[in-house]
């Protein structure tokens, strides 16, 4: 193992400076990969039966749909004299509410027989431990160990940096109300992967795209909202589960366009 890292290190190092070298270039090129390189993808990886045009329909169909709940949501809460979410006061705190609310939503769900989550193993929020700061926080884009084949019994692991003020998007969401993000990393995508890599057929266990996963994801999230425990915290949290939607359906474009 030691000798694989060494020469992934190397691997890692060499590609590092390759893309410094390529800079330049890849700056003044057109990244776009075209309309028949995305068709061969959609049809070859994604398996996704839908044209450009109709994926870009849906995408800006779901973006009105979230700005409009967001903004209901919004207004029975100001009307109703909801306060805001407050930052939890540390990082100690935050690991405590985040792990009580893991188990007590995946019981609610579980209770009312929309998830089985039998078996599955806690939630826990550590600080980003010094190997992985030392690449700089967001490098590995979300810093979550979701386990392996061999590892199912072990906890899913988000390592998080300390609440405060001026975090990114999903970060301040997590250290206010971690509610509408487990339920699509924790009972969306753990429990998806670990379900997966528990499949007796070898090829059923891993993914090479993220459609289905994502899909899952998404869909639990609007669920709970349905199921009245996407909010156990607070009535606000319901705004965050319609501006992670609003925020996904127009990355939807704009992925589509860039590419």
């Amino acid at each position: 193992m030691l000798a694989a890292a060494s020469g992934a290190a190397r691997a890692l190092g060499d590609y590092a400076a390759f893309l410094c070298g390529a800079l330049p270039d890849l700056t003044n090129t057109n990244a776009s990969v075209g309309a028949g390189n995305f068709r061969w993808w959609l049809d070859h990886v994604a398996f996704v039966d839908l044209s450009f045009d109709e994926i870009l329909a849906t995408g800006q169909r779901q973006l009105a749909r979230a700005v409009s709940m967001e903004a209901v949501a919004r207004r029975a809460n100001d009307a109703r004299g909801v306060p805001p979410l407050p930052l939890f006061p540390s990082l100690e705190a935050q690991a405590n509410a985040t792990a009580s609310a893991a188990a007590a939503l995946a019981e609610a769900l579980e209770a009312m027989g929309i998830v089985n989550s039998s078996g599955l193993p806690p939630y826990e929020v550590l600080p980003v431990p010094p190997w992985l700061a030392r690449l700089g926080y967001g490098a590995g884009g979300e810093e979550d160990d979701f386990t392996a084949p061999g590892r199912l019994g072990e906890p899913m692991v988000r390592y998080l940096p300390q609440p405060g003020e001026g975090l990114p998007f999903f970060l301040d969401v997590l250290a206010r109300d971690p509610t509408p993000v487990l339920v699509h990393e924790y009972l969306g995508h753990f429990r998806q992967l670990r379900d997966s890599w528990g499949n007796p057929r070898a090829a059923r266990r891993q993914w090479v795209e993220s459609t289905p996963n994502e899909g899952l994801a998404f869909y639990l999230e609007e669920l709970a909202v349905a199921a009245g425990v996407a909010d156990a915290a607070s009535p606000r949290s319901r705004e965050t589960v319609f501006r992670m939607m609003r925020l996904r359906a127009l990355r939807a474009e704009l992925d589509l366009r860039l590419a």
